[in-house]
């Protein structure tokens, strides 16, 4: 993306939810058939969902023990995204499957910076990597007990290096 690009590209605050599943062995043994309908029955509830919530989905066999399928979702508002994931977890694979971890929080355009940087401009993005890198970020009552000073220069730092990683 270049400067110009991402200087238009809006960041826009979103619920933001990575969640992901394990699938029972079990599945695996079902007849071929069954597991074809299994994934549409568990993507049409995405389909269906899709007006207000963006899913995007990855796989992490062979990747992270404990994690076949990783979805990433953005809306604007949790509720949906709580109601899907039931719905998901009663739905073809969804039935053979246990939620395994889950990251759930709300980002929105950083103070820390003067225009939206190309790692915040991608939760406004459509378009997505093949591989997804997930870490946990939270801030705890010490960080805001910190200088706005302090604060700046950890958070310039952090950027620095996610930047060496695209």
């Amino acid at each position: 993306m270049s400067d110009q690009e991402l200087e238009r590209a809006p960041a826009s605050p979103w619920f933001v939810q990575f969640t992901a599943f394990k699938v029972d062995p079990a599945w695996r043994r079902l007849p071929h058939p069954a597991r074809i309908d299994g994934r549409e029955v568990f993507a049409s509830v995405v389909e269906e969902y899709a007006p207000v919530i963006t899913t995007w989905a990855y796989s992490g066999i062979g990747l992270k023990i404990g994690v076949d399928l990783l979805l990433w979702r953005r809306g604007v508002d949790p509720k949906p995204m709580q109601e899907m994931t039931a719905r998901l977890l009663n739905s073809g694979i969804g039935c053979y499957s246990e939620v395994s971890y889950q990251l759930f929080g709300y980002t929105r355009p950083s103070v820390y910076t003067r225009r939206p940087t190309s790692q915040e401009q991608a939760i406004d993005l459509d378009d997505r990597q093949t591989y997804l890198i997930v870490y946990p970020f939270s801030k705890t009552t010490e960080w805001y007990l910190m200088s706005r000073d302090a604060r700046q220069g950890m958070m310039n730092e952090h950027m620095r290096i996610g930047h060496e990683y695209a």
